[in-house]
């Protein structure tokens, strides 16, 4: 797999209040850049591994799980 590098940024704060002032949590919002990415390298390879999917997520500024995903 050839290497990503894509400069992009995801907020990490994916809370928001509900009308009663508690936490809701909310679905984050991917740059086109990063869907681009994920689709060009799941095209490639249906499956990565830990490593490789750690690589991935460090360059496209998500985290792992999300990748998995």
């Amino acid at each position: 797999m050839p290497p990503v590098v894509v400069s992009a940024s995801l907020s990490q704060s994916h809370h928001a209040q509900d009308k009663d002032g508690k936490k809701k949590h909310t679905r984050p919002t991917f740059s086109g850049q990063q869907i681009f990415a994920l689709e060009k390298t799941f095209e490639q390879t249906k499956y990565l591994a830990g490593p490789e999917r750690a690589k991935l997520a460090y360059a496209l500024g998500m985290t792992e799980s999300q990748v998995k995903l």
